[in-house]
């Protein structure tokens, strides 16, 4: 994952919230972080069970992510919205 990109499309004062344990080792550039005055936080909610638990529970009330769908070819408009804080919840890119 591109977390360098990730932490510089931070606004000022934002935060980052990991959720779950990553896969892999998380690099880490302070810059941003420090300069951005970013916090970090992390949580691990529930395990594997809890998990498949939620998506039965989610299928089977027909429960749906609020979201906003855009085309691959629009990637940078959208990661200009999210630098605007246009985003309203989710931004799906798609092909």
């Amino acid at each position: 994952m591109p977390w360098d990109g990730y932490l510089w499309s931070v606004k000022r004062g934002g935060k980052v919230v990991i959720v779950g344990l990553p896969e892999e080792r998380v690099p880490l550039n302070v810059i941003p972080v420090l300069l951005n005055d970013i916090s970090i936080l992390g949580s691990v909610i529930g395990g594997r069970q809890q998990h498949r638990d939620m998506l039965e529970f989610a299928a089977k009330h027909d429960v749906r992510p609020v979201i906003e769908e855009m085309p691959m070819s629009q990637a940078s408009e959208a990661h200009e919205r999210l630098h605007r804080n246009a985003v309203r919840y989710r931004t799906v890119l798609h092909n």
